[in-house]
């Protein structure tokens, strides 16, 4: 495991967190728990990136698309929210 300063949005650092078992990567930046990039191996042994992700923050903050995003825009922190799913 590892973090690198990934660049800036707003005056606040934002990091690459690097997270690995075995032969899996996971990088998550701290700028809303984005997986920038998880890397496995096929089956011949060849570690491929299985995300699609931005190279830098400022991709991340001027495209559309959320890539990588992990949670909703809200992240549930609407007030008295609802919705109903087959009829409930």
């Amino acid at each position: 495991m590892g973090i690198a300063k990934f660049g800036e949005v707003d005056g606040m650092g934002v990091d690459l967190v690097e997270i690995s078992l075995g032969d899996v990567l996971a990088g998550v930046l701290t700028y809303g728990a984005t997986l920038q990039y998880l890397k496995v191996p096929t089956k011949d042994g060849k570690i491929v990136d299985v995300v699609l992700g931005y190279d830098t923050i400022e991709d991340y903050v001027t495209r559309s698309g959320r890539m990588g995003a992990t949670i909703g825009r809200f992240a549930n922190r609407i007030a008295n929210s609802c919705f109903c799913l087959k009829g409930n």
